[in-house]
């Protein structure tokens, strides 16, 4: 047991009786009465070995629900490829059909102020597409022009051509003689399978415009119908 007097000056005068992990405060003038002070453990040398365990329990298990929570925010997200209203989903592309005639330039001024750009034929399926969705008494510009100084055909993101589906073959010729130094391509009505064929670029045509698929996020619930 360990005594510690109080200082001399202090008003009331306490005396505390230290055992291990409880203090005892007691008045002189009391009879000797001792009253059970506050459980602590700021003299007990057990104190902070107990309590650093629980505070490191306390972190893990913060940590751990903060993980849990972002694992369940991760699996509720389900991501989707759309298109803009008004325009046409097909495969991983958008399409819209501006109802406005213009020159190969100017619609495709418009087509990029849509953030899109004329339409890149790549294959036979977006050519048939393009058909089936194309109006039997129109033709559309595309993106594909021949232009002085550079070296064959081109579509407007500066890739070649990896299908081809010409009029006549090698279609530049049948303009030549007009010696026009850029041409531009339309693609014909569905009565002509939708063929192509070159032109001045300053006629005017209506267009189709392509973009990508936009990809939209949202949060799903477990508990939501499907």
């Amino acid at each position: 047991m360990i005594l510690d007097q109080g200082y001399e000056n202090a008003e009331p005068e306490y005396e505390y009786i230290g055992f291990s992990g409880i203090q005892m405060r007691r008045l002189p003038d009391n009879r000797g009465k001792a009253e059970p002070a506050l459980y602590t453990f700021e003299d007990d040398k057990r104190g902070p070995f107990i309590r650093k365990p629980v505070s490191i329990f306390s972190l893990l298990l913060l940590c751990s629900l903060i993980m849990v929570k972002a694992a369940f925010v991760m699996t509720s997200v389900r991501c989707f490829s759309v298109c803009p209203d008004e325009w046409v989903a097909f495969q991983e592309k958008c399409y819209y059909f501006p109802i406005k005639t213009g020159n190969w330039g100017e619609v495709r001024s418009f087509c990029r102020w849509l953030g899109a750009d004329l339409m890149i034929i790549d294959n036979k399926m977006e050519q048939d597409f393009l058909i089936y969705k194309m109006d039997s008494t129109k033709n559309l510009w595309i993106g594909l022009r021949y232009a002085e100084g550079v070296p064959g055909w081109q579509w407007v993101d500066g890739t070649e051509l990896t299908f081809e589906n010409w009029e006549t073959p090698d279609n530049i010729q049948l303009t030549d003689k007009y010696n026009y130094k850029t041409h531009c391509v339309l693609t014909s009505d569905e009565a002509s399978k939708g063929k192509w064929n070159n032109i001045p670029c300053d006629k005017l045509h209506l267009s189709v415009c392509e973009r990508d698929k936009e990809v939209t996020c949202v949060l799903w619930s477990p508990l939501s119908p499907h």
